[in-house]
């Protein structure tokens, strides 16, 4: 399973986490997001995007907030290099 968190970049919450995003593979990939005036809980995040990335429904960007439609991108490209890595190694 590859797990990667965005995090504030600036202010008094720098480098503090606010979603998640999880990759169980190259086709399963979930995410979560906190509120602004939240704490992000790395457990309860993680299992969120985790049942999300099970149910195999989030590829849709149009789900996707808009302040995570980058990252997500990103990461789902992430998962697609990692998981091809994994299955030509095999």
């Amino acid at each position: 399973m590859l797990i990667q968190y965005a995090r504030y970049q600036k202010g008094k919450r720098k480098r503090q986490p606010y979603a998640c995003f999880v990759a169980e593979s190259s086709s399963k990939v979930g995410w979560s997001l906190c509120h602004r005036k939240d704490m992000f809980v790395k457990k309860i995040g993680k299992e969120i995007a985790k049942n999300r990335a099970q149910q195999g429904t989030n590829f849709n960007l149009e789900n996707i907030p808009p302040r995570l439609k980058k990252e997500f991108e990103r990461f789902v490209m992430r998962a697609k290099r990692y998981y091809d890595r994994e299955q030509s190694l095999d």
